[in-house]
Protein backbone atom coordinates (compact mmCIF):
# COMPACT_ATOMS: atom_id res chain seq x y z
CA UNK A 1 0.00 0.00 0.00
CA UNK A 2 2.65 2.44 0.67
CA UNK A 3 4.57 1.30 -2.46
CA UNK A 4 2.18 0.40 -5.09
CA UNK A 5 4.49 0.58 -8.11
CA UNK A 6 7.00 -1.59 -6.62
CA UNK A 7 7.08 -4.97 -7.75
CA UNK A 8 9.09 -7.13 -5.99
CA UNK A 9 6.08 -8.04 -3.39
CA UNK A 10 4.15 -9.00 -6.42
CA UNK A 11 6.36 -11.69 -7.38
CA UNK A 12 7.13 -12.84 -3.91
CA UNK A 13 3.55 -13.08 -2.86
CA UNK A 14 2.70 -14.72 -5.95
CA UNK A 15 5.30 -17.28 -5.51
CA UNK A 16 4.60 -17.75 -2.22
CA UNK A 17 0.52 -18.02 -3.09
CA UNK A 18 1.56 -20.91 -5.60
CA UNK A 19 3.17 -22.85 -2.83
CA UNK A 20 0.36 -22.72 -0.92
CA UNK A 21 -1.98 -24.02 -4.00
CA UNK A 22 -4.00 -20.57 -3.91
CA UNK A 23 -3.84 -20.11 -7.49
CA UNK A 24 -6.59 -17.35 -7.56
CA UNK A 25 -4.09 -15.30 -5.04
CA UNK A 26 -1.27 -16.16 -7.36
CA UNK A 27 -2.43 -14.92 -10.90
CA UNK A 28 -3.63 -11.57 -9.04
CA UNK A 29 -0.24 -10.91 -7.66
CA UNK A 30 1.74 -12.29 -10.42
CA UNK A 31 -0.13 -10.16 -13.09
CA UNK A 32 0.45 -7.47 -11.58
CA UNK A 33 3.59 -7.68 -11.19
CA UNK A 34 4.16 -8.19 -14.91
CA UNK A 35 2.30 -5.51 -15.31
CA UNK A 36 4.93 -3.74 -13.40
CA UNK A 37 7.84 -5.89 -14.97
CA UNK A 38 6.94 -6.78 -18.41
CA UNK A 39 10.03 -7.63 -19.44
CA UNK A 40 10.64 -10.28 -16.40
CA UNK A 41 11.40 -13.90 -17.61
CA UNK A 42 10.66 -14.84 -13.81
CA UNK A 43 7.44 -13.14 -13.47
CA UNK A 44 6.74 -14.63 -17.05
CA UNK A 45 7.88 -18.55 -15.76
CA UNK A 46 5.52 -18.35 -12.61
CA UNK A 47 2.65 -17.30 -15.12
CA UNK A 48 2.99 -19.78 -16.68
CA UNK A 49 3.26 -22.55 -13.11
CA UNK A 50 -0.20 -20.85 -12.41
CA UNK A 51 -1.45 -22.50 -15.69
CA UNK A 52 0.02 -25.38 -15.13
CA UNK A 53 -2.05 -25.98 -12.00
CA UNK A 54 -4.88 -24.19 -13.78
CA UNK A 55 -3.89 -27.68 -16.47
CA UNK A 56 -3.88 -24.92 -19.14
CA UNK A 57 -1.25 -26.42 -20.87
CA UNK A 58 -1.15 -24.84 -24.03
CA UNK A 59 -1.12 -21.37 -22.14
CA UNK A 60 1.51 -22.59 -20.04
CA UNK A 61 3.82 -23.83 -23.12
CA UNK A 62 3.15 -20.38 -25.07
CA UNK A 63 4.63 -18.54 -22.28
CA UNK A 64 7.63 -20.95 -21.03
CA UNK A 65 8.07 -21.24 -24.83
CA UNK A 66 8.63 -17.24 -25.13
CA UNK A 67 10.71 -17.75 -21.59
CA UNK A 68 13.32 -19.96 -23.22
CA UNK A 69 13.69 -18.02 -26.63
CA UNK A 70 14.35 -14.77 -24.20
CA UNK A 71 17.13 -16.60 -21.96
CA UNK A 72 18.18 -20.27 -22.66
CA UNK A 73 19.95 -21.16 -19.98
CA UNK A 74 17.60 -20.01 -16.94
CA UNK A 75 17.51 -23.06 -15.05
CA UNK A 76 13.52 -22.39 -13.92
CA UNK A 77 12.68 -22.47 -17.24
CA UNK A 78 13.39 -25.82 -17.24
CA UNK A 79 12.03 -26.55 -13.69
CA UNK A 80 9.19 -25.85 -14.87
CA UNK A 81 8.78 -27.61 -18.00
CA UNK A 82 9.40 -30.37 -15.71
CA UNK A 83 6.11 -29.71 -13.52
CA UNK A 84 4.12 -29.30 -16.82
CA UNK A 85 5.42 -32.56 -18.16
CA UNK A 86 4.57 -34.45 -14.27
CA UNK A 87 1.22 -32.74 -14.84
CA UNK A 88 1.05 -34.41 -18.51
CA UNK A 89 1.92 -37.58 -17.06
CA UNK A 90 4.78 -37.69 -19.38
CA UNK A 91 7.63 -38.82 -16.52
CA UNK A 92 10.32 -39.52 -18.83
CA UNK A 93 10.14 -35.92 -20.53
CA UNK A 94 9.98 -34.42 -16.67
CA UNK A 95 13.22 -36.09 -15.61
CA UNK A 96 15.20 -34.66 -18.53
CA UNK A 97 14.01 -31.43 -17.96
CA UNK A 98 14.48 -31.84 -14.05
CA UNK A 99 18.36 -32.79 -15.21
CA UNK A 100 18.63 -29.76 -17.48
CA UNK A 101 17.22 -27.64 -14.37
CA UNK A 102 19.63 -29.36 -12.62
CA UNK A 103 22.77 -29.05 -14.94
CA UNK A 104 22.25 -25.16 -14.83
CA UNK A 105 21.98 -24.78 -11.02
CA UNK A 106 23.27 -27.48 -9.74
CA UNK A 107 23.13 -26.48 -6.22
CA UNK A 108 19.19 -25.57 -5.75
CA UNK A 109 17.73 -28.32 -3.63
CA UNK A 110 14.39 -28.07 -5.17
CA UNK A 111 15.93 -29.25 -8.46
CA UNK A 112 17.35 -31.82 -7.13
CA UNK A 113 14.45 -33.37 -4.86
CA UNK A 114 12.06 -32.41 -7.90
CA UNK A 115 13.55 -35.07 -10.04
CA UNK A 116 13.98 -37.40 -6.91
CA UNK A 117 9.96 -37.44 -6.31
CA UNK A 118 10.02 -37.88 -9.99
CA UNK A 119 12.78 -40.65 -10.40
CA UNK A 120 11.08 -42.60 -7.04
CA UNK A 121 7.93 -42.55 -8.76
CA UNK A 122 9.45 -44.60 -11.75
CA UNK A 123 11.04 -47.01 -9.28
CA UNK A 124 14.76 -45.46 -9.90
CA UNK A 125 15.11 -46.15 -6.10
CA UNK A 126 19.13 -45.72 -6.30
CA UNK A 127 18.98 -42.47 -7.50
CA UNK A 128 16.14 -41.27 -5.95
CA UNK A 129 16.88 -41.64 -2.86
CA UNK A 130 20.53 -40.38 -3.35
CA UNK A 131 18.85 -36.94 -5.11
CA UNK A 132 16.36 -36.86 -2.33
CA UNK A 133 18.83 -36.08 0.41
CA UNK A 134 19.14 -32.82 -1.10
CA UNK A 135 15.41 -32.05 0.78
CA UNK A 136 17.76 -31.40 4.15
CA UNK A 137 18.92 -28.18 2.17
CA UNK A 138 15.52 -27.15 2.03
CA UNK A 139 14.73 -24.21 4.74
CA UNK A 140 11.59 -26.70 6.38
CA UNK A 141 14.33 -29.77 6.86
CA UNK A 142 17.25 -27.40 7.83
CA UNK A 143 14.87 -25.69 10.32
CA UNK A 144 13.97 -29.13 12.10
CA UNK A 145 17.74 -30.49 12.28
CA UNK A 146 18.60 -27.25 13.88
CA UNK A 147 15.97 -28.20 16.47
CA UNK A 148 17.33 -31.58 17.48
CA UNK A 149 20.92 -30.49 17.63
CA UNK A 150 22.03 -33.64 17.10
CA UNK A 151 24.51 -35.34 14.48
CA UNK A 152 23.44 -37.04 11.54
CA UNK A 153 23.56 -41.05 11.40
CA UNK A 154 25.36 -41.74 9.14
CA UNK A 155 25.26 -45.70 8.94
CA UNK A 156 28.48 -46.55 11.25
CA UNK A 157 27.96 -48.86 14.34
CA UNK A 158 25.72 -47.49 16.97
CA UNK A 159 27.73 -48.85 20.01
CA UNK A 160 24.85 -48.88 22.44
CA UNK A 161 24.24 -45.37 21.51
CA UNK A 162 20.17 -43.91 21.17
CA UNK A 163 19.16 -43.28 17.70
CA UNK A 164 15.96 -41.29 17.20
CA UNK A 165 14.09 -41.55 13.79
CA UNK A 166 11.70 -38.41 13.13
CA UNK A 167 8.84 -39.80 10.54
CA UNK A 168 8.73 -36.70 8.24
CA UNK A 169 6.58 -38.32 5.36
CA UNK A 170 2.58 -39.25 5.15
CA UNK A 171 1.24 -41.75 7.53
CA UNK A 172 1.31 -44.78 4.55
CA UNK A 173 5.26 -44.03 3.89
CA UNK A 174 5.91 -44.04 7.93
CA UNK A 175 4.19 -47.53 8.18
CA UNK A 176 5.68 -48.81 5.15
CA UNK A 177 9.73 -47.38 6.10
CA UNK A 178 8.94 -48.45 10.01
CA UNK A 179 9.87 -52.30 8.75
CA UNK A 180 13.62 -50.87 8.01
CA UNK A 181 13.70 -50.11 12.09
CA UNK A 182 14.49 -54.19 12.07
CA UNK A 183 17.65 -54.00 10.05
CA UNK A 184 18.49 -51.33 13.04
CA UNK A 185 17.42 -52.42 16.08
CA UNK A 186 19.99 -54.76 18.18
CA UNK A 187 19.68 -55.86 21.68
CA UNK A 188 22.92 -53.28 22.37
CA UNK A 189 21.17 -50.11 21.11
CA UNK A 190 17.94 -48.32 21.70
CA UNK A 191 16.01 -46.83 18.41
CA UNK A 192 13.30 -43.50 19.04
CA UNK A 193 10.55 -43.60 16.97
CA UNK A 194 8.94 -39.93 16.66
CA UNK A 195 5.67 -39.88 15.15
CA UNK A 196 2.62 -37.86 14.11
CA UNK A 197 -0.08 -38.90 17.15
CA UNK A 198 -2.56 -40.95 15.59
CA UNK A 199 0.09 -43.48 15.07
CA UNK A 200 1.24 -43.63 18.64
CA UNK A 201 -0.71 -45.81 19.62
CA UNK A 202 -0.49 -48.65 16.17
CA UNK A 203 3.62 -48.30 16.23
CA UNK A 204 4.17 -48.54 20.24
CA UNK A 205 3.80 -52.21 19.48
CA UNK A 206 6.97 -52.20 17.35
CA UNK A 207 9.42 -55.15 18.55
Amino acid sequence: KLKPNYAKPYNNLGTLALQYGRINQAEYYLKNYRSLKPDSINGLVNLANVNIYRLNFNEAKIQLADALAQEPKKACIYSAYAQLYKFCGQSENEITYCRKAIDLDANNPTYHVNIALALLAKEITLEGFEEYEWRLQQFYYKNLLSRFKLPMWQGENLNGKILLVNAEQGFGDVLQFTQILKLVKTSSNKIILRVREPLVELLRTLP
